[in-house]
């Protein structure tokens, strides 16, 4: 078969061997450059032209974007909300606040928060959660405008994903897949919600900075001991 040569404004595009179906022969591409030459462009049946980009790996100790606080949104939220999660260990106490605080900091960090994905509630054993009610957490949010991603780029999942890793160290995967999560969750996240939309010098608040400053942990045994002060 001849070559088969298309003009496309100064650039040649020869095609030096057509695919044959019966054959399953490869198809050479050929760019022609100014001197002359031909230089393939892509070899082998199958092959895009056009390559295809891998996700880049997470890696520990690397920053990554961050949420920023919404309107109205302060530390003592921050302090409620981080309080509201350890209680009902839904992330680990192993966790400590000053991480916690730095993903809503607006600025790009390697913060890491320990996520149980356990529901711990009083003497119960505690329930599975999985991911699903982490991603519904902070979507809800993001969609009350209480956190913000900072671009359209970073998406709510794409930051849980890059901060939260699980009791063995490992990154969260796939948190955006959401399955259904469960009445107690939801009522659970809903009273978290309540608390985020509340004003910082609100009674509610308070209590809960109150019981956090009354919280103690213990590096030696690994256990969050919760005392009050003798006054």
């Amino acid at each position: 078969m001849a070559d088969l040569k298309i003009d496309f404004s100064n650039c040649d595009v020869s095609i030096e061997k057509m695919f044959d179906i019966h054959d399953n022969q490869n198809i050479n591409i050929y760019n022609t450059v100014p001197n002359g030459n031909k230089k393939p462009a892509t070899k082998g049946r199958g092959k895009s032209l056009k390559g295809t980009e891998s996700k880049p790996e997470k890696q520990h100790g690397v920053e990554y974007p961050v949420f920023s606080k919404g309107s109205g949104v302060t530390d003592d939220h921050i302090k409620a909300l981080y309080r509201l999660l350890t209680t009902r260990g839904w992330i680990s106490t192993q966790t400590c606040l000053a991480d916690f605080k730095r993903l809503f900091s607006g600025k790009s960090n390697n913060c890491e928060i320990i996520w149980t994905g356990q529901d711990k509630l009083g003497s119960n054993e505690p329930t599975s959660l999985g991911v699903s009610a982490l991603y519904v957490l902070f979507k809800k949010m993001a969609d009350e405008r209480l956190i913000t991603t900072g671009s359209k780029a970073n998406r709510v999942g794409t930051i849980l994903e890059t901060h939260f890793v699980d009791t063995e160290g490992h990154f969260l995967t796939s948190v955006s897949n959401v399955s259904k999560t469960s009445e107690k969750a939801n009522a659970y996240i809903e009273l978290i919600l309540q608390t985020m939309r509340m004003r910082p010098s609100s009674e509610d608040i308070q209590r809960l900075l109150a019981e956090e400053m009354e919280s103690r942990y213990d590096k030696n045994d690994r256990q969050d001991l919760n005392y009050r002060r003798q006054h």
